[in-house]
């Protein structure tokens, strides 16, 4: 398999040593070579210097985060789908489309995007924290300058001690997103420069297919990043551990409850034959004294 080349982001499948065509099984045994090839702890009791233990450190995330992406049948899908973009995305800034208010998301669909979950340097609240406040100050920005409408204000990622609350209005915001910007910067012909009336009809209507087109693109990638970092937000996996708790703490209560229903019914129903058989008895007692010859015995005293 080609090294990826210096300078670019690294494709998952390279990180795992895999074709793009793998298997879900192989992905797993690929994962598990590599991380075993590259566990931190083996590398320290190998003797290493301080570099190359802090190097399969990093590496090891890598191989976790890359396996993360890829053993998601939707994340793959989608991975794949955009994957020369990603890639493309780090190796200069000419890649960027044109125009002032351009932001390339791209970059932080990267497990390399952020280290830890700090909120300082490349934490993870840090850096997906800034990015959508960049995002939000373009969008500003550009209601601004064309007189689109006033951008509400958009919540912030916040960091480990953030109310769950605030986390919730967070994502939804972000997972519901659509660009303010009308990408008029990615037309592709100069209407100015049309012949005559018909033809420049047909370049606006061209151009309004790219805009639209490029508006979409934008948006959904936005909206994917947002849930590409919920998935991640240690915050989020906690609240979901804790439901998952509570759900089965009440599933348990709802089993003990019906048990504990089902036994009172068993004792109701064995008091109710106790209580047949004690009235029984009374009832069975004189005709048995009428029929027995001490009872037939009396009878014939009290005749004489």
């Amino acid at each position: 398999m080609t090294p990826p080349v210096q300078g670019l982001q690294e494709c998952l499948y390279d990180v795992l040593a895999v074709e793009r065509t793998a298997t879900p099984d192989a992905l797993k045994i690929a994962y598990r070579k590599q991380a075993m090839k590259w566990h931190p702890d083996k590398i320290q009791q190998s003797g290493a210097n301080p570099e190359a233990y802090q190097e399969a450190t990093v590496r090891f995330q890598l191989i976790s985060r890359a396996y993360e992406v890829l053993s998601d049948p939707v994340e793959r899908a989608w991975y794949d789908s955009h994957r020369s973009a990603i890639l493309s995305s780090a190796s200069s800034s000419s890649n960027a489309a044109p125009g002032e208010f351009e932001f390339n998301v791209w970059p932080y669909f990267s497990p390399t995007a952020f280290s830890g979950f700090g909120e300082t340097g490349k934490g993870f609240y840090a850096v997906y924290g800034e990015v959508f406040r960049k995002v939000h100050l373009q969008e500003q920005m550009f209601a601004r300058v064309y007189g689109t409408g006033s951008v509400r204000e958009a919540p912030d990622l916040g960091g480990p001690g953030t109310l769950y609350a605030n986390v919730t209005v967070f994502y939804n915001y972000w997972q519901g997103f659509t660009t303010e910007k009308d990408f008029g910067w990615c037309d592709e012909y100069d209407v100015m420069q049309a012949p005559n009336r018909k033809v420049r009809r047909l370049m606006e209507e061209e151009n309004k297919k790219i805009r639209k087109r490029e508006r979409r693109e934008y948006s959904d990638s936005v909206r994917q990043l947002a849930a590409f970092v919920k998935k991640r937000d240690k915050r989020v996996r906690e609240k979901q551990l804790e439901l998952q708790r509570i759900q089965k703490e009440k599933a348990e209560m709802r089993k003990q409850r019906q048990l504990q229903l089902e036994k009172e019914k068993q004792e109701q129903v064995s008091g109710v034959n106790v209580s047949q058989s004690v009235r029984f008895i009374p009832e069975f007692i004189p005709h048995i004294t009428q029929k027995s010859p001490l009872g037939l015995c009396q009878q014939s005293l009290l005749r004489f």
